[in-house]
């Protein structure tokens, strides 16, 4: 597993318009697109750098385009990385797994789940627990309709605990928790015995080693000088501020990787908190269609969307187990176009960026996922709005970046990253439309909620006091 790293340079004739980069200067004014999962090194990454030129940096003479493509060894070790960070940023808290229909016609109930001394009690309540419970409740509803136990199992599932911490002292607590509960529903020894042997180390199997070297690649000399010291926090708030990140699906998760380990490393080098925080403010990310889990950044991570994203809603990327996504799986014709804040991940989103395949308007186009231009013939005008604001965050925030001179200055908030200097009050207003369909449909999401924690506390089998003690 590793990446490449090209520079694109568009004004220049193909086949000399990129070159290969090892590192990223650290007080250039650039921007970086962390591609997808699907970006492998070769032309597809040309292509991409040519897309960002064109579409995101019109009108920005000399700015730098660096583009970040994959090589993968497997690329479903990629989805289970991915997948992981839900847990790890606690955003998987429906319990039981969002299965689409292909997964229950398969069988698949694989859960990978990420386990600290901190948070397994809540990791068994919400997901280990249901899923016993429910996988239990299914397999009684079977036996009670045939009634021959001895040729019926219980569905195949597997849990596989990624420790992130001790794991001599985590495993055997695992071990009984599994046990303790499993007996109460009736799970053979066999069943229990299966259950709990896939049982991993967080770092040695789900932090790429492309990471750090990435990290050392794009964000480290951002923050040190050529000795490997820590740079003044002035000047570190600058150079931070000069790269603009953006970041399509797999890339997301790869930036908020960035974040961690940025965040990390300046505490390594002795910044205090309060200058960690300052200096990741001025991390820029805009991400279209993130498989990253949102709202869990010091830093301004802005992402777009929509709910038609038909990758979203299947299993090839992993969108985290929660109210919302879960919302939007199952009535995706109740999304408005709205926006909601920090602590939902400063969304944008639609219904749909473009029109759908087939006749009968039931199909929606793969481009919902896969597209990043910005102005498409077959864009529906909500895709257009939302793809123009994404350009003006990014056109403004590259604006700001070169205004990191002799002195610094903060990236502006977000009502002002998305203004074009042209159609300002028609953009507040669309802004301030969005906000209040974005209320609304959290709303919408808590009562559906509301309704999902009701109807489990009606067909539990055994109570959950009883299985928490």
């Amino acid at each position: 597993m590793g990446f490449q790293i090209i520079k694109y340079d568009d004004t220049k004739s193909v086949g000399k318009n990129w070159q290969n980069i090892t590192a990223i200067p650290g007080d250039e004014v650039c921007t970086v697109f962390l591609s997808g999962a699907g970006i492998a090194p070769g032309e597809s990454m040309q292509k991409v750098g040519h897309i960002i030129a064109q579409d995101y940096l019109d009108g920005l003479p000399n700015i730098s385009n660096y583009i970040v493509g994959y090589t993968f060894d497997n690329p479903n070790g990629a989805k289970a990385a991915r997948e992981i960070q839900y847990d790890k940023y606690n955003q998987n808290i429906l319990g039981v797994k969002t299965n689409t229909p292909d997964e229950l016609r398969l069988g698949n109930n694989c859960f990978n789940l990420y386990i600290t001394e901190n948070n397994i009690d809540r990791v068994f309540r919400r997901i280990v627990i249901p899923v016993l419970r429910e996988n239990a409740k299914k397999f009684t509803h079977i036996i009670n309709k045939v009634l021959h136990r001895n040729v019926i199992e219980k569905n195949n599932i597997n849990f596989t605990y990624i420790v992130d911490g001790d794991i001599a002292k985590i495993k055997p607590i695992i071990k009984q928790k599994l046990e303790s509960v499993a007996k109460q529903l009736q799970y053979t020894p066999d069943e229990i015995f299966r259950l709990s042997q896939r049982i991993y180390p967080y770092e040695k199997y789900f932090e790429p080693a492309y990471l750090d070297k990435l990290f050392d690649a794009i964000l480290l000399p951002r923050i040190t000088d050529n000795t490997g010291k820590r740079l003044p926090l002035d000047l570190a708030q600058r150079q931070i501020r000069k790269i603009n990140l953006m970041a399509h699906c797999h890339g997301a998760y790869v930036a908020l990787m960035m974040h961690e380990r940025l965040q990390n490393k300046m505490r390594d080098l002795g910044y205090n908190n309060l200058e960690i925080k300052k200096v990741l403010s001025q991390l820029l990310v805009v991400a279209l269609n993130p498989d990253c889990p949102l709202g869990v950044t010091n830093s301004p991570f802005i992402t777009f969307t929509s709910g038609y994203d038909i990758y979203a809603r299947s299993d090839y990327t992993k969108r985290a187990g929660n109210y919302i996504t879960d919302f939007t799986r199952k009535f995706p014709e109740e999304i408005p176009n709205g926006f909601v804040g920090k602590s939902a991940g400063n969304v944008f989103f639609v219904k749909n960026r473009f029109k759908s395949l087939d006749l009968f308007d039931i199909i929606p186009s793969t481009q919902e996922h896969h597209n990043i231009r910005t102005n498409q013939t077959d864009h529906t005008n909500n895709g257009k709005m939302l793809m123009d604001l994404m350009h003006n965050v990014v056109q403004s925030g590259v604006r700001n970046s070169g205004t990191q001179k002799s002195g610094f200055t903060p990236l502006p908030d977000i009502d002002e990253l998305i203004l074009d200097g042209k159609n300002d009050e028609q953009i507040k207003e669309i802004f301030q439309t969005m906000k209040r369909n974005g209320n609304k449909f959290l709303k919408s999401v808590y009562e559906h909620a509301r309704k999902i924690v009701s109807a489990r506390k009606r067909t539990s089998i055994i109570p959950q006091k009883q299985i928490d003690k």
